[in-house]
């Protein structure tokens, strides 16, 4: 049998310097990438919350229109909590809809509500703001989100 000399051996693999090298890049280029991903998920936390808040104001704006009632939305910003009595909870139909702002995927916290003094916010019967609107302030990070409710008309927007 004819034993290859050692020039026509082929070698497999990576040496210990290319593997180093390879991790050190990935490493350095995860360091530079980490602060942007979070800022970037922050972001999106907030407009998540902020936009939550929007459309249930409009639901519940919406369900004092269509029952002729009035309804009202409480905010508890201790616990960066809200909750809309008339409603049914989504996940138990026995529970009052509530919405935790800290949980997934908002992980936010209210900052405050103030409508008139209070936080909380009452449609009439035909879906006006029973007393005035107002505003809400949600953050995550440091991404804040200024929820606004129109005294008039009771369209809520954020910026």
């Amino acid at each position: 049998m004819h034993k290859p000399s050692p020039s026509t051996i082929r070698r497999r693999g990576f040496s210990l310097l290319e593997l180093t090298t390879v991790v050190l890049i990935i490493g350095i280029l995860a360091a530079v990438a980490t602060p942007n991903w979070a800022a970037v998920l922050a972001k999106y936390r907030a407009d998540a919350a902020a936009q939550r808040i929007v459309t249930d104001l409009g639901r519940v704006q919406s369900l004092a229109y269509s029952t002729s009632t009035a309804q009202t939305l409480t905010l508890n910003v201790t616990q960066s909590t809200y909750q809309i009595a008339g409603l049914r909870g989504l996940d138990r139909a026995s529970s009052i809809y509530t919405v935790d702002l800290t949980a997934e995927p908002y992980c936010s916290a209210l900052v405050s509500a103030n409508f008139a003094g209070a936080t909380q916010i009452s449609f009439d019967g035909y879906g006006q703001p029973a007393v005035a609107g107002g505003t809400i302030v949600v953050t995550c990070g440091s991404q804040q989100r200024t929820v606004t409710v129109d005294a008039t008309t009771g369209k809520a927007t954020y910026q």
